[in-house]
């Protein structure tokens, strides 16, 4: 992939991003400070970091109520200091 089209990527990323947050300010004005309050999820998830499916669309829920950590293959191994950390926090 060339510079000039990782930066074009990158940049619709942008882009695509602020148009999330005006959408969603639009539709719930108190949305970002509800989420600056902090989390209290009640589930761990341990996923496959695949980009094709996401947490909250399988499971019908917003953000902050699933502590989610993504990697391969769902795999938990003694040496994954990551994974290890994720399950300590939550």
């Amino acid at each position: 992939m060339s510079a000039q089209t990782t930066n074009g990527t990158i940049c619709k990323l942008v882009e695509n991003n602020k148009e999330w947050a005006s959408e969603i300010q639009a539709k719930n004005a108190d949305f970002f400070q509800n989420l600056a309050k902090g989390q209290t999820p009640k589930v761990l998830w341990i996923g496959c970091a695949d980009s094709r499916v996401t947490v909250d669309l399988l499971t019908k829920t917003q953000p902050g109520e699933i502590f989610v950590h993504r990697n391969i293959a769902n795999r938990v191994p003694s040496e994954d200091l990551s994974a290890l950390s994720v399950i300590e926090y939550g």
